[in-house]
């Protein structure tokens, strides 16, 4: 989920992400099991063109940034810094 957030990570993770929460609803025997697959069905379900526009996004900046040249190591962090600052 963190990566979706920000971006970094592969459209089809996103269906496979959809597909675990239902996996897990319905097959355990705590309720939270459910309580917890149901916000991220929603999440995908009601805004998945959202994160579809963030991994675009997160793409194209990290072949730009690869295009000019910065390091590997300040993307790190840069994009970490990103994730956690939310």
């Amino acid at each position: 989920m963190d990566r979706l957030v920000v971006g970094n990570a592969q459209k089809d993770e996103i269906d496979q992400l959809e597909e675990l929460t239902y996996q897990i609803e319905g097959h355990t025997i705590c309720a939270l099991g459910d309580a917890a697959a149901w916000p991220v069905q929603g999440l995908i379900r009601n805004f998945r063109p959202e994160l579809e526009r963030r991994i675009e996004a997160f793409s194209q900046k990290k072949h730009d940034e690869v295009r000019r040249g910065i390091p590997q190591m300040a993307r790190a962090q840069i994009s970490h810094d990103h994730a956690h600052a939310h």
